[in-house]
């Protein structure tokens, strides 16, 4: 089963007022739309999932007991064209270039989920769950007085952590925060503010009867210093 959207259609932008769904419905037209590995053109196409969006390079989480697969995945938007090399001395005859899609008002322009956990049953096949990670863009002034549910935060997840009970993820670049999951129902437990961004998969490991679990912070972006973070419980 699909755990992301792929592809774009006018049926997929955002709706939360009649008002950003016209503005959101103005900007979506501006581009060239279509399934899945429509091809790039000199206009601009839209990607969905975009390029650093989808499961990508952080991976998932797999439990040999209860043959469950723990996906993390960011709905990214991404236009993507073709053009010729700007390099005179490039023998290529056309180059890619790969942009960032915003939707009205600093809202993304499709609807949610934006990131998520999402359990698979692979013995059977089937999808178990799936949470959005995060609130998202709920409390966005032009959202204000609309009873919306958490939506996921519009940014990447780092890797997931699978141990006995929980499922440990990780968000960086804007909110900073790890937190643990239910692996049977994926309610979330706990979570911490961390004090820079998270990107990788965190590691566990016992020392002297006691649990720990590490790590890395920072990634060398906006400037933060890389550094290694320990958790453990008393």
């Amino acid at each position: 089963p699909l755990f992301l959207t792929h592809g774009a259609t006018e049926d997929d932008v955002i709706d939360f007022t009649p008002e950003i769904h016209e503005e959101a419905l103005e900007i979506f037209r501006q581009y060239n739309s279509g399934p899945l590995y429509t091809p790039p053109a000199l206009g601009d196409n839209i990607i969905r999932p975009g390029w650093s969006g989808g499961a990508n390079w952080w991976g998932a989480a797999f439990d040999p007991e209860t043959q469950n697969l723990f996906v993390p995945s960011w709905a990214h938007f991404s236009t993507v064209n073709i053009q010729p090399p700007q390099d005179p001395t490039s023998d290529l005859t056309i180059r890619p270039r790969v942009r960032d899609l915003s939707g009205p008002r600093g809202l993304p322009l499709f609807k949610p989920p934006y990131s998520q956990l999402v359990a698979f049953d692979m013995s059977a096949g089937e999808k178990l769950w799936h949470v959005p990670v995060g609130e998202g863009p709920r409390d966005h002034p032009d959202l204000q007085g609309l009873e919306l549910p958490p939506m996921g935060n519009f940014e990447k997840l780092g890797g997931p952590l699978l141990t006995k009970a929980l499922l440990f993820i990780g968000q960086g670049f804007e909110t900073n925060r790890l937190g643990a999951y239910d692996k049977t129902t994926g309610e979330e437990l706990w979570w911490i503010q961390l004090p820079a961004r998270f990107h990788a998969a965190p590691i566990t490991y016992m020392a002297e009867g006691r649990q720990y679990i590490v790590f890395a912070l920072g990634g060398g972006v906006g400037g933060e210093t890389e550094r290694l973070m320990a958790l453990a419980l008393p």
